[in-house]
């Protein structure tokens, strides 16, 4: 349930100048290291940071039959924004990143470049599919345990469920990742069998790098058994009363999250 009482709308300048580049890295603590320095550096200029593990890129380069700029472990898509014509983004860009060591990147050039480095981006969803049924995770943990959360999560699940594959990218710019499994020797629906055991796996490693398990779509009602995870008792009953104030006779969605 929500009620929305008040709306403000803030509008900025059309961005008249962009820069986007692609930069392969080792590890998510390189990654960290970026977005730290290039927010640093550029402040409110940069206004996209995507974090892509290899596994995901390769997906997605085969699906949109699009090399990938880099070879690495990881990739960063970052892209850089003026609301200034002819701020010389690009060449700010370039020196930016080969004085802070990130040697392995590639700007785009043109306009169609910017198209396909977006589409690596944007098309991992979509080749995924040919992997089978997955059990996904809309997930979020504070930037500096991101590394943590990735290492420690996949280690648990690959002792516990024999090849699993994980598909791994999000916005690292506020930790939030879209963490999704699969059980390649099971295609079908029957992967959901082990979609308990699997979550408990992901939402405890999760909450012990203090995230949440529901970042950008909330707990809805698949997640609600782990909302007492999440809030503590004081925060539920807080939940509870506001609700009973503003619904005393519990007409509107009654029983979907709070009993």
């Amino acid at each position: 349930m929500g009620i929305i009482t008040a709306a403000t709308l803030k509008l900025f300048a059309r961005p008249l100048d962009k820069a986007t580049a692609w930069v392969g890295i080792p590890d998510i603590e390189s990654a960290v290291r970026l977005l730290t320095e290039t927010q640093a550096h550029f402040a409110e200029r940069l206004c996209s940071f995507e974090l892509i593990g290899r596994f995901a890129a390769g997906l997605s380069s085969e699906f949109s039959n699009l090399p990938l700029p880099t070879h690495s472990e990881w990739h960063i898509l970052l892209e850089l924004t003026d609301s200034l014509p002819d701020s010389n983004l690009d060449d700010q860009l370039v020196e930016f990143l080969y004085k802070k060591g990130f040697t392995d990147s590639v700007l785009a050039q043109s306009e169609q470049e910017r198209i396909n480095m977006w589409a690596l981006r944007e098309n991992i969803s979509a080749s995924q599919r040919k992997l089978g049924t997955s059990i996904k995770h809309d997930i979020a943990v504070p930037i500096g345990r991101v590394a943590d959360f990735v290492r420690r999560c996949a280690k648990d699940l690959e002792q516990n469920f024999k090849g699993i594959q994980i598909v791994c990218f999000g916005h690292l710019g506020d930790g939030s990742l879209h963490y999704n499994t699969f059980l390649p020797e099971i295609l079908s629906n029957e992967v959901y069998r082990y979609e308990n055991d699997i979550n408990s796996t992901v939402y405890c490693n999760v909450l012990a790098c203090n995230g949440t398990v529901a970042a950008e779509h909330g707990i809805g009602i698949i997640k609600k058994q782990w909302l007492d995870k999440v809030r503590t008792p004081a925060e539920i009953a807080l939940m509870k009363s506001i609700r009973q104030h503003l619904d005393p006779h519990g007409i509107m969605n009654p029983g979907k999250l709070l009993p």
